[in-house]
């Protein structure tokens, strides 16, 4: 994710690399963090969203089944939003249940937000999430992309308007250019 002119990145600890691309060479550091959040070894996937000069960790955690022709299927079932915490040597993350007048867009595209307030059509305190594309995440039933607005507020999931399966690749978030 790109955020206040640095690339950051997750690994599968919670740890941060940050990389200047600006300086001269260009510098990578890493976040260290007190302790590894256990929901993270049952999270599916997770995304990192910049707001302001916040960091937000956003897990999704997902149900995978076969169907009726052996075919793996995945669907949204949650996520978890964890904002780092680094006023203390070792940073940390907190678990975050309302995130306020923020929309998070997630998916196979960088992980965005905007604030509801600015655009009358979205929600706040929501998770807008599409497929990745490396998991196929078909619902089952329908043949469309795993693609919703997960409410933080309720833990509810509102579904986007279908899209075919036979897209390829499946829908990524277009955004403005907020640079």
């Amino acid at each position: 994710m790109y955020h206040n002119e640095l690339l950051y990145a997750v690994d599968i600890y919670c740890e941060i690399m940050v990389c200047n691309l600006k300086s001269d060479p260009p510098t990578v550091s890493i976040i260290k963090m007190q302790r590894i959040p256990s929901e993270v070894f049952l999270c599916d996937e997770m995304y990192l969203v910049g707001s302001a000069d916040e960091l937000f960790l956003v897990m999704r955690f997902l149900d995978s089944r076969y169907d009726s022709d052996f075919r793996l299927s995945h669907r949204t079932r949650r996520f978890d939003v964890l904002r780092i915490d680094r006023s203390e040597q070792l940073a940390q993350w907190n678990v975050v249940t309302d995130v306020g007048e923020r929309a998070f867009f997630v998916g196979q595209n960088e992980s965005v937000y905007f604030m509801a307030s600015e655009y009358r059509e979205c929600m706040g305190n929501c998770i807008y999430f599409t497929s990745n594309a490396d998991r196929m995440t078909f619902n089952d039933h329908l043949g469309e992309y795993d693609a919703g607005i997960y409410k933080l507020s309720d833990g509810t999931i509102e579904s986007l308007p279908p899209c075919p399966r036979n897209l390829w690749p499946p829908p990524i978030w277009v955004t403005p250019n907020p640079y």
